[in-house]
Formats: structure tokens, C-alpha cells, sequence
């Protein structure tokens, strides 16, 4: 079935019964029977989001074509370690480029163009703000009883958002949002109340309506929903170990004033990102039969992947960093981190 994501859509009774028919005979996308095309930027709901669509928002009349044949002609398989870390290498923001200050090159961060150059800025300028409005609520009325990742990844959203506006890096919306409704998903307790309740439900949706004016990187999305972790595994030391490893050498080369404030608070993300997802315990759906649905931890550890081998790349070209012992120390850290993280996916 090909559906065509647009507000009419959503908002169409007849159009999303055919579409729940289809979800029931291929739940999660699965057995790739159901093609979505996101023809505006929608507030999809909530079983929509899980499942990879070609995004067609902005795009030329030919490049549609292109992209529309793509998605048809697509076939799930099973990738390579070296074919995934390549994809994940190519879709990852932000990227790590050189900043030359003082006669000396530092590495710093940027947006990648590929992924945070918005396709429509229909009603995007007034998203964040609208955003980080309904995040200041949520965190000021959370219970103290409220998970600590939940407030942790809201904090981290709402300051990104605040601080980068209409040009997020859209790896960390989508990084810091995924525990957000992960936990509110599987709270076992009554916690929200109706006021909240209905606060996080809107911010939920607002968040899928911004995401949908970005472009989605679809070969590395489906490689997500290929690439199960061990979640079991991903748990503890068994997340933060290689993480805190490679961020300790990295704080090394910051140190030696070879990186950017920039930068540098990309990594003490990771590691606090590491640090609230290592003591989130699997459900029994993350456990039990390798699933098309990206987890957080999932989505955490191929993402990171990406980045670290971004950053190794990089150093690696830099002889002015890489000649120096702390950074032949960053590069054997690197590596070492991809490798103990590449040995979670299943």
C-alpha cells in the first residue's frame, strides 16, 4: 500500500482505516508492504512514526521520481559492519570539521547540510519557541518522582532547541526525544495527571510536526530498523565504558587546546547521554524477537557510531593533531569505542 502523508491525510477517517489495515497485516513495516510518502510537513500519529518514510517535501518534480523509484525498489537485507558504519558515517550531524585560530587548527562542530537545512519553512519559525514553551511547562510541573532520563533528555531538548532555533542538529532532537516517550510510554505508575498528561501528548505531536521539516535520512533510518542491539548487553558498564574511554581521551586533545568549547560539549553529551541510558532496563519487547522499532539505546549507539567515526576520520587527516600523542591516544580510543560498540548490534 502507498500512502501519501499530509495533514488531509491524517485527518482523512477513511484514509487512515485503510492505513491501519495495513499496518495490522505488516506491523512496524516489517515485510516492507507498506510505502509512506510525506508529501507536507504532518503531525503523524503515533504508529506512523515508527515506520520509515520517504520524505518528498521540497524536492523538485524530478528528484520526487528519483526518490519515489528508490523507496519502491528498496529490499531489506542485512549490511556488513563496514557497509553500516559507512551509512551511519554519511547521515550523522553534526559533523566534525577543522577551525583554524592562532596559527593552529582545533576541531570544532557543524551542522550537517544534508540533514539541517530545513526542505519547508512553512510555519517552522514559530515551532521552537512553541517548543521550548511547552517543554519550560512540563519541566516546572514534572513530580519529583518522574524518571530521571525523562527530565535529563527534556532539559537537554529544550536548551538545544533554545540555543540553535529553526537550525537544530537533528541527531540530538531525535537522541534526547526518544527516552522522552519511551518512559512516558512504559510508565507503570500514576504519575502525570490529565493537565501533564495532555502537555506531554502535545509536545510529543509538535515534535514529529518539526521533525518533518527536516529531511529524513532514509538509508540510514532503515538501517536502524535493520541493526537491533543487545539491549540486554547495553546496560551499565556494558553502555558507558567505551564511551567514557574514548571521551576521556578526547578531553585530552581539549586539554592540549586542540578543540572547540563546540565540540566539546558534543562529547559531555554523549557521555551524559550514555550515563542516563546505561541504567534504563529493557522491556520485554526490546528483549524478545529482533524488532524493525529503533529504541533509544539503539538509535544512541548507531548514532554514535556515525559521529566517533566522523571524528576519527577527521583526526586521522589532521597530521597537526594526529602526529601528537594525544592524538594517536584519541584515534586508538576511537577505534576501540566503535569496535565494543559494534559488537552490541546483533
Amino acid at each position: 500500500m502507498i500512502a501519501l502523508y499530509s495533514p488531509d491525510y491524517e485527518a482523512s477517517d477513511h484514509c487512515q482505516a485503510e492505513w491501519a489495515a495495513a499496518y495490522a497485516a505488516d506491523p512496524g513495516g516489517e515485510r516492507h508492504r507498506l510505502f509512506p510518502f510525506l508529501l507536507k510537513p504532518t503531525e503523524l500519529n503515533p504508529l506512523a512514526r515508527q515506520i520509515v518514510y520517504t520524505n518528498l517535501v521540497g524536492l523538485s518534480a524530478e528528484d520526487r521520481r528519483a526518490a519515489v523509484l528508490r523507496a519502491l525498489d528498496y529490499r531489506p537485507g542485512r549490511r556488513s559492519s563496514e557497509e553500516l558504519k559507512g551509512i551511519l558515517k554519511h547521515a550523522t550531524t553534526p559533523i566534525p570539521i577543522g577551525k583554524a585560530e592562532g596559527g593552529k587548527t582545533r576541531i570544532d562542530v557543524t551542522a550537517n547540510p544534508d540533514l539541517d537545512t530545513p526542505l519547508s519553512s512553512d510555519d517552522l519559525k514559530e515551532m521552537p519557541g512553541l517548543q521550548c514553551a511547552l517543554a519550560d511547562a512540563i519541566i516546572e510541573v514534572l513530580p519529583g518522582n518522574a524518571p530521571k532520563v525523562f527530565r535529563s533528555c527534556l532539559v537537554h531538548y529544550r536548551t538545544h532547541l533554545g540555543e540553535r532555533g529553526t537550525r537544530p542538529y537533528t541527531d540530538f532532537l531525535r537522541s534526547f526525544f526518544g527516552p522522552l516517550q519511551k518512559e512516558f510510554d512504559h510508565a507503570d505508575f500514576e504519575m502525570w495527571g490529565a493537565g501533564l498528561d495532555d502537555l506531554i501528548r502535545r509536545f510529543f505531536a509538535k515534535h514529529f510536526l518539526l521533525i518533518t521539516h527536516f529531511p529524513l535520512p532514509e538509508a540510514r533510518e532503515r538501517a536502524m530498523a535493520e541493526a537491533p542491539i543487545d539491549e540486554e548487553k547495553a546496560v551499565g558498564k556494558g553502555l558507558t565504558e567505551p564511551i567514557e574511554k574514548v571521551v576521556d581521551a578526547l578531553n585530552e586533545l581539549s586539554d592540549s587546546d586542540m578543540t572547540t568549547p563546540a565540540f566539546d560539549r558534543v562529547v559531555q553529551q554523549i557521555r551524559e547521554e550514555a550515563a542516563d541510558l546505561s541504567s534504563v532496563v529493557p522491556t520485554q519487547a526490546d528483549s524478545g524477537k529482533p524488532s524493525t522499532i529503533v529504541t533509544p539505546k539503539r538509535r544512541f549507539v548507531l548514532g554514535t557510531i556515525g559521529f566517533l567515526e566522523r571524528v576519527y576520520a577527521f583526526i586521522g587527516a589532521t597530521a597537526s593533531i594526529a602526529t601528537t600523542p594525544q592524538g594517536q591516544a584519541a584515534l586508538l580510543a576511537l577505534r576501540d569505542a566503535i569496535e565494543k560498540l559494534l559488537a552490541l548490534v546483533l
